[in-house]
């Protein structure tokens, strides 16, 4: 996207709004499709997150867009990091791509399972032909 004059602060909130919209989509279809084929009701719950995810910075975009507020424009700057941190650097980068790159290097999956962090005690590995998909 290339800002100009005429891009108005309006017009960045409803882009915004709506990659982020995509985005929580996408991580929800995601979720809801590993829950299913790997039986995880904790893979399952996350659309209830990403829910909860959307509807806050939609809120905070929201007043923005009425009250030009520094607070609110702070504490979306706040949530989008944490957002960003807490999906981007810990769950795509461990919960994804260090395992996936260990079970692609040949490592099999019963090892790969003990590199695992607590937070994922069981791994389970979608098929081979949906496994670029996911």
């Amino acid at each position: 996207m290339t800002l100009n004059n005429k891009t108005t602060t309006e017009q960045l909130i409803k882009q915004v709004s709506w990659a982020f919209l995509a985005q929580m989509i996408l991580t929800s279809v995601h979720h809801l499709y590993g829950g299913i084929v790997c039986d995880s009701g904790l893979r399952s719950s996350m659309p209830i997150f990403a829910t909860f995810e959307l509807l806050t910075v939609l809120s905070l975009l929201f007043w923005y867009r009425r009250t030009q507020s520094g607070v609110a424009l702070t504490l979306f700057t706040v949530v989008i990091a944490f957002v960003g941190a807490v999906q981007g650097l810990f769950h795509a980068i461990y919960g994804h791509a260090y395992k996936d790159a260990l079970f692609l290097m040949g490592i099999p999956a019963d090892q790969v399972r003990n590199f695992s962090f607590p937070y994922y005690p069981t791994i389970s590995f979608i098929p081979r032909t949906m496994f670029s998909l996911s």
